[in-house]
């Protein structure tokens, strides 16, 4: 009797572990037909049923079953792997500002133009949108693409740019936002700044919006999602290189986590098209040169890995980083944007939000990304990359965390896009910010003001040695 009481207790706890490790499995397989026409032409309203069959999710309880399954599979045809999870790289939301159109609210964009910017507005953290804007405000050969949590189609800033929409969640469907990240992601970039409303985007003027869907309103998404987002942006961007050869594309993706090998690959096909990809460094804090965040630490050709600078022009606190994978600064803290509006009767009202995150770094860069394209049209998204990394505002010590060593400065950019003297852009002595002021060295050579503290220091030192010498020679 007493034997029995020992073992059924034991017998028990096997038991329940078995119980317990079979409900702990579970795993989401993605699988994508290798062998299709990937570039058929898809437009806004049509359905796509047939791309939900070229990438399909197989869910599994148990290992033996997932790999049952795996057996059937023709490698030749089609390629697999877990799911991913991915999410919106927001910090935080700092505040919200008193919502309404009454007052147009750019003087609240200090990443557009620094209050701490001196009277000639070239010195400061900001990245020099205003100056670029005299060469060019924007091109409709260029389209944005925003692959995020959707966008309010009734924004006035954004809605007369959308020209193809598509949401991964419901093919066929507009794309609403239901989280207010990808709102918020746009109107940095892009938001309409000609029409006396909200605010400005980097891109002032005209410009193409199109907007993928990936990100559900807890701003999560998968590795199904996201790859549904990417093949309908390389499927549109082919239909309207078809239509017009001098069109060109950005790629703004605010969004991390962890390693796809297929969203990868299907990332480069986007950039091989020509598509210059701009992608987040994430929020962590931590070097992405030893602990890699996605899709900053893909292999995609010329892709940019933005970093998020604050209003001290020095990287955020919150910001991941890297020398060697991480490309470029730009502001990402306490930064104005779009939130999804909202209607009184038939009135809409606009509401905004300032957030912090990466995910507000990026469009800094891709709208000047979309300005150097608009400058351009001949460059391609490597040459968009070079001109981006070797325009930057020298910061000290950047050195050790992007790989340009710098701040964003799009005016620089679109000066050697166009040909034009790119000294113009340079920060002068009387810069005000607190740090990477205007006399530290520029990509194109301007003064560092280290060395001239370290003459001085030295000629004071000279002078002092001679006085002690001629004091010498008078005793």
């Amino acid at each position: 009797m007493r034997r029995s009481l020992v073992i059924s207790p034991i017998l028990f706890g096997l038991v329940g572990i078995f119980f317990c490790a079979s409900d702990a499995f579970a795993v989401d397989l993605i699988v994508r037909q290798k062998k299709q026409n990937q570039y058929r032409a898809f437009q806004f309203g049509q359905t796509a049923d047939d791309r939900k069959q070229t990438i399909e999710v197989k869910s599994f309880s148990s290992e033996a079953e997932k790999n049952a399954y795996v057996e059937t599979l023709d490698p030749t045809q089609v390629e697999w792997e877990e799911k991913v999870e991915f999410s919106g790289d927001d910090v935080s939301i700092v505040n919200t500002p008193t919502s309404g159109n009454a007052e147009p609210l750019f003087g609240d964009q200090w990443a557009i133009l620094s209050k701490s910017t001196d009277a000639q507005r070239i010195a400061g953290p900001d990245i020099a949108a205003v100056q670029a804007w005299t060469i060019t405000r924007g091109s409709d050969k260029v389209v944005v693409y925003v692959m995020d949590s959707g966008i309010d189609p009734n924004a006035p800033d954004l809605k007369e740019h959308i020209t193809s929409a598509y949401d991964a969640f419901k093919p066929g469907e507009f794309p609403t936002d239901e989280n207010g990240h990808g709102t918020h992601v746009a109107s940095i970039a892009t938001a309409n700044g000609d029409n006396k409303i909200d605010m400005s985007g980097v891109v002032p003027g005209p410009v193409q919006l199109a907007v993928g869907r990936f990100l559900n309103a807890s701003n999560q998404g998968d590795t199904n999602t996201a790859l549904s987002v990417v093949e309908w942006e390389k499927e549109d961007f082919i239909s309207r290189k078809n239509a017009d050869p001098e069109i060109r594309a950005v790629s703004i993706n605010s969004w991390s986590g962890a390693y796809s090998a297929m969203l990868e690959r299907s990332l480069n096909e986007f950039a091989e098209l020509g598509a210059a990809i701009i992608v987040s460094a994430g929020n962590t804090g931590k070097n992405n040169d030893e602990t890699g965040s996605y899709p900053c630490n893909f292999k995609v050709k010329a892709i940019i890995c933005v970093a998020a600078s604050d209003q001290n022009d020095v990287l955020a606190d919150f910001s991941a980083y890297g020398p060697h994978s991480v490309h470029i600064l730009a502001p990402g803290k306490h930064i104005l944007g779009l939130t999804p509006g909202h209607f009184s009767g038939s009135t809409y009202t606009s509401d905004h939000q300032y957030k912090d995150g990466t995910s507000q770094a990026v469009p800094h860069v891709g709208g000047g990304a979309a300005l150097i394209f608009a400058a351009n049209l001949k460059l391609t998204n490597k040459d968009v990359h070079d001109i981006l990394l070797s325009s930057v505002d020298r910061i000290p010590g950047a050195e050790k965390q992007v790989v340009s060593a710098g701040r964003l400065n799009v005016y620089r950019a679109v000066l050697v896009a166009t040909g034009r003297d790119p000294s113009l852009a340079d920060r002068g002595f009387g810069a005000t910010e607190a740090s990477g002021g205007g006399c530290s060295l520029s990509a194109n050579g301007s003064f560092d003001f280290s060395l001239i503290v370290s003459f001085i220091i030295l000629s004071g030192m000279l002078f002092l040695m001679r006085r002690k010498n001629l004091a010498k020679l008078l005793d």
